[in-house]
């Protein structure tokens, strides 16, 4: 018993020097994060050495070094399952940032349907990015932004072996009408050069509203259209101007997942869409779409503002501001 204690105490005392230096380095992925957070068990060991004089400061500054990385990189963080039903998929602790380290979206708990918008007969409904947002609203819920249906995609992906996570990660490529025309919940600004995730009524120039949509929740982060291309996803990661672009569209840790996923799953390449095959001259406001389409899987970042696609509701731990009527579009 002594023993086995003793080995728990240095155990404990390695894992203390390890989240130092992690910390200290700034990069966390999420396996060392899950292991780190042992720092704050109720093992007798851990106990132990933080009420002793020697590392309870230490510990107290590592546990709040954690907690502080944890809400500044929520990426780093796993989401966990905590019900799935027919309808929906309850996550905990989901959350991501953009290029710089910013937080755009977390949520303590966040609930993803299993199918999208339909009607009464099930026949899936349509919607422009604006109305897309107002007709969820409406339900009390909220349309995803492309970030997060990339993290989306990304989690699916690393739970691919739940077969229940597998059948919402193949709608990406037939949702029920032979694609996967996901509209998103972010427009792309090329003449501000913003991408706008969870974009407000002013920001729509045309095909918008006035329900005050996506209340407090509009996130724009910057980048730069010069040299931007349409190109192959691998490629694009690859390439100055386009790499910055994705991550910041995404706001994926890793976005080289979503070429895997178009490999390893829908057996298309994952390919990056702007405006007219160069972004360069572009100075519209664009909408986001993402899924398999006409031999590829997209992330289209040219889309028309009045374009229909097809929507994926969402319910936060706090209530979504409801908005007024919307509007059916008809059309892919």
């Amino acid at each position: 018993m002594i023993y086995k204690i003793r080995t728990e105490l240095e155990q404990g005392i390695a894992l203390l020097a390890e989240a130092e230096e992690a910390l200290k380095a700034g990069s966390l992925d999420a396996g060392t994060f899950s292991k780190l957070e042992q720092l704050s068990a109720a093992t007798d060991a851990m106990v132990i050495l933080r009420r002793q004089a020697a590392y309870r400061e230490r510990f107290a500054s590592a546990i709040a070094g954690l907690e502080d990385y944890k809400v500044r990189h929520p990426v780093n963080a796993s989401p966990s399952v905590l019900d799935i039903t027919a309808d929906s998929i309850l996550l905990s602790g989901f959350g991501f940032t953009d290029a710089d380290g910013n937080v755009v979206e977390h949520y303590d708990k966040l609930r993803i349907n299993t199918d999208v918008e339909k009607d009464k007969k099930g026949q899936i409904l349509f919607f422009t990015a604006y109305e897309g947002a107002e007709h969820l609203e409406r339900k009390g819920q909220g349309n995803m932004s492309l970030a997060l249906h990339c993290n989306f995609l990304g989690y699916l992906w690393e739970n691919r072996n739940n077969a229940e996570l597998m059948r919402v990660l193949t709608q990406y490529q037939n949702k029920g009408n032979g694609n996967v025309g996901h509209r998103a919940n972010t427009i792309f600004a090329y003449g501000a050069e913003k991408i706008i995730h969870n974009p407000y009524d002013a920001d729509f120039p045309s095909d918008g509203g006035n329900s005050n949509i996506n209340h407090g929740r509009r996130k724009a982060l910057p980048f730069s259209k010069k040299g931007l291309k349409s190109m192959p996803l691998e490629q694009a990661l690859k390439d100055a101007a386009a790499s910055r672009f994705v991550r910041q569209a995404t706001c994926m840790e890793h976005p080289e997942m979503l070429v895997q996923i178009g490999k390893d799953v829908f057996k298309q390449e994952a390919y990056l869409w702007v405006p007219n095959g160069n972004a360069s001259d572009c100075s519209d406001t664009r909408a986001a779409w993402v899924g398999c389409y006409d031999g590829d899987f997209g992330i289209v970042a040219g889309d028309l503002l009045g374009g229909g696609g097809a929507v994926r509701g969402v319910s936060r731990s706090e209530p979504v501001r409801r908005a007024v009527g919307a509007r059916k579009k008809e059309s892919q």
